[in-house]
């Protein structure tokens, strides 16, 4: 299999470019790092209504929600923020990471070598009857509500973007 591949890369004259270009070869490179909360976060760019305003107050707060979020997944200790969880959520953490809320926005739990072709983003839905985070994997845009109950002083936003993760069910946790 490894000659096919050698003799497709010298087919098309890739396999010169590398040569020619050592720096190329992170192209082909597979990254087994996993991604980390903050990662995460500094690729998904909030797209924040004007600052000073009470819309980007509400936002912000979102944000940090979410980057709360994030961090749970990391460390470990989500489950800790849901009030009785399922037997089914409890799998479903016990294997989550932060590449995979990735996944749930982009498609994809690492950025491609070149760079998405759309710059991922976090936009901001007014509307006091949804509260479940959605997301548009082509154009690589979360969407979270911004209401009474995904702003409240409870851990509701946790259980919501893990029910929105369940149901994205497109990307697995194999």
């Amino acid at each position: 299999m490894l000659d096919q591949l050698i003799a497709g890369l010298k087919y098309y004259g890739v396999l010169e470019l590398i040569r020619e270009h050592p720096a190329m070869k992170v192209l082909l490179e597979a990254n087994s790092e996993e991604m980390t909360a903050d990662q995460v976060t500094r690729i998904l760019k909030p797209m924040y209504s004007a600052a000073g305003s009470n819309r980007r107050k509400q936002e912000e707060l979102v944000i940090v929600k979410f980057q709360d979020f994030l961090n749970c997944i990391q460390d470990g200790d989500l489950l800790d923020r849901i009030d009785k969880p399922t037997a089914e959520e409890q799998e479903f953490v016990s294997r989550l990471t932060p590449g995979h809320v990735l996944a749930f926005v982009t498609g994809a739990s690492r950025p491609p070598a070149a760079g998405f072709d759309t710059k991922p983003n976090i936009q901001f839905v007014y509307d006091e009857d949804r509260v479940y985070p959605t997301a548009q994997t082509c154009s690589s845009c979360l969407m979270l509500f911004v209401n009474n109950q995904t702003t409240a002083d409870s851990d509701d936003f946790v259980r919501f973007f893990l029910t929105s993760l369940m149901n994205g069910s497109i990307f697995s946790l194999a």
